[in-house]
């Protein structure tokens, strides 16, 4: 709206938001990764939903390792984000990166200005409706802090990847995310 990012979140009727917000989906760079694909990923640590019979990856990575035996990092070089296996014991392998300065740049260029805005959620007659009770506007992102989040596990990575019926992979996006008790440390003070 007038050149201001809007992203809305819903709160559940408890008054208590339990997700995290979406800042950006960036794909991880192909060509500087070990893994050249999502389908790569998908083969490699996927897990089988039996309800729907297809193969899926829908999990979150952050500073510690998940169930999948995946976690996300800043390499010892400090210029790329890493998401890295550790299924093996002693052993990491780097599985897909991301080069930090890019992502800082989208980052920038996704929340130069943006509203943040909350929607409360109930169900009425069957029907899902919206009351939205706040917006907190925020401007610049303080993108040297990129990093420090990410190796602090306040910024995570879901990925969202599952596998096609007619064969392929479907591709939602590698997406950064962040709790909004974390806000302060990406943004300076939002205006309410």
């Amino acid at each position: 709206y007038k050149g201001i990012e809007l992203k809305s979140g819903r709160v559940p009727s408890s008054g208590r938001q339990q997700t995290r917000s979406t800042l950006f989906s960036k794909t991880p760079n192909w060509e500087l990764s070990q893994m050249k694909s999502g389908g790569e990923i998908l083969q490699s640590f996927g897990y089988l939903n039996e309800e729907k019979n297809r193969l899926q990856l829908y999990c979150s990575i952050s500073n510690q390792p998940n169930s999948q035996g995946l976690q996300l990092r800043i390499d010892a070089s400090g210029k790329h984000i890493e998401a890295i296996d550790f299924r093996q014991p002693d052993s990491e392998d780097s599985v897909v990166l991301w080069v930090l300065s890019e992502v800082q740049s989208a980052l920038a260029l996704k929340h130069k200005e943006t509203f943040w805005i909350k929607a409360h959620q109930r169900v009425a007659n069957g029907r899902e409706q919206f009351r939205f009770s706040e917006v907190t506007h925020t401007r610049s992102p303080l993108v040297s802090n990129l990093g420090l989040l990410i190796d602090s596990g306040k910024i995570e990575l879901d990925f969202t990847l599952s596998e096609k019926s007619s064969g392929g992979t479907r591709d939602h996006g590698y997406l950064f995310k962040i709790w909004r008790e974390n806000f302060d440390l990406l943004f300076p003070k939002p205006i309410n």
